[in-house]
């Protein structure tokens, strides 16, 4: 329960603050008039209550801090083998990451990272940022990765068409 102080009882250094006692305490200092109870004025104050006593109980070196801008970084994933944005800001992740444009058949590089670019800037990435991953991306070891996973892709998909089209139908 959750009471104000009037007259501690051994405790005078307490008197006018709200402390959280066990019922039965409360109950005792309210009828020996020591305390009052001092209920929640609505459930949000409650709510604030219970995560200051959290965030409290939790050591300083794992808080998490939460900032009011979004930090944003270029990041690489192996499984893709591709370069990505990400947007951090508080728990939430999100990761921009670039669609190549096909230009019959072809891959056109230059005009999807155009595309990119451009998506990037309406999310409200910084320049820095996209100058890096301009960077990042744009070197030959990179390009050369992506023009060989992309052939790797349409290599796949031609073996899977034949392979329907040489398969028995059911009728």
């Amino acid at each position: 329960m959750r009471i104000l102080w009037k007259s501690h009882p051994y405790k005078p250094e307490l008197n006018g603050t709200i402390e959280h006692v066990a019922r039965e305490l409360a109950t005792v200092a309210v009828g020996y008039g020591q305390a009052e109870y001092a209920p929640y004025k609505n459930y949000i104050e409650r709510l604030q209550a219970e995560e200051a006593q959290r965030q409290a109980a939790i050591p300083a070196n794992e808080r998490q801090v939460f900032s009011e801008f979004p930090v944003w970084q270029v990041a690489y994933l192996k499984l893709a083998n591709k370069y990505v944005v990400e947007r951090l800001h508080g728990t939430e992740k999100i990761s921009y990451g670039e669609i190549p444009i096909f230009n019959r058949g072809i891959p056109d590089f230059k005009a999807s990272e155009k595309q990119f670019v451009q998506v990037l800037k309406d999310a409200g990435c910084p320049l820095s940022v996209i100058q890096n991953w301009q960077h990042e991306r744009n070197k030959p070891d990179y390009l050369y990765m992506e023009q060989q996973r992309i052939e790797q892709e349409k290599q796949t998909a031609a073996m899977q068409r034949e392979r329907e089209r040489n398969s028995a139908r059911f009728v």
